[in-house]
């Protein structure tokens, strides 16, 4: 009994593979945002903008989203359909998309400073970071875990670099948390031309 809106654009990684369907929870709701928690493990926004592009998204035609909608609402997405609670949308073929990884070129001379730079700032951040009480809980764990990255990269234990990776996902305070800024700060590093480490972008989809 659900009317049926429309997307205008989606990112077509956030499709199952051809005759399978996905299903999960909503995860969080904002007020430009829903974000939508798959059993593969994927996080993917329902956002509505009239244009919109970004990886893992689904863009809803109009400048509001459905009302209503809840944490913990069930999710299904086919090749053709997207369903949220009783809220549901078309994806027609033509309005996906996929984002170029594109390439990011080192600028060796520039890292000096930059590194210079971010260890003022960490210094003149230690005390509130210190005295955080969330932080105080996960610090030591990251620290440990960034130790373990290192030590996997450096005898190129992939499994255990992927086990480690997954451990640091939404660990530590902060809007992004410390355990993916971490991650992050890696990938930029794994992607860049020439990078050291040779199937980088595989072991990144791990």
């Amino acid at each position: 009994g659900a009317s049926m809106e429309q997307i205008c654009a989606f990112h077509r990684v956030a499709l199952p593979p051809p005759g399978e369907c996905r299903t999960g929870r909503v995860h969080s709701v904002y007020r430009r945002a829903v974000n939508l928690a798959l059993g593969d493990g994927r996080l993917v926004t329902l956002s509505p903008v009239e244009d919109g592009r970004g990886p893992f998204s689904f863009h809803l035609a109009g400048s509001v989203l459905p009302p209503g909608l809840v944490p913990g609402e069930p999710v299904l997405v086919t090749g053709t359909l997207l369903r949220v609670g009783r809220w549901q949308a078309a994806l027609p073929p033509e309005a996906g998309y996929v984002l170029p990884r594109g390439v990011l070129y080192p600028v060796p001379r520039d890292y000096g400073r930059a590194a210079a730079r971010l260890e003022a700032r960490l210094e003149r951040e230690r005390p509130r970071v210190d005295s955080d009480p969330v932080w105080a809980m996960t610090g030591t764990r990251i620290r440990r875990l960034c130790a373990d990255l290192a030590e996997g990269f450096c005898r190129k234990d992939r499994p255990g670099i992927v086990t480690v990776g997954r451990a640091l996902l939404g660990l530590g305070q902060g809007l992004t948390p410390s355990g993916d800024d971490v991650l992050t700060g890696l990938f930029a590093l794994l992607g860049m031309a020439g990078s050291p480490f040779e199937g980088a972008d595989r072991l990144l989809g791990q």
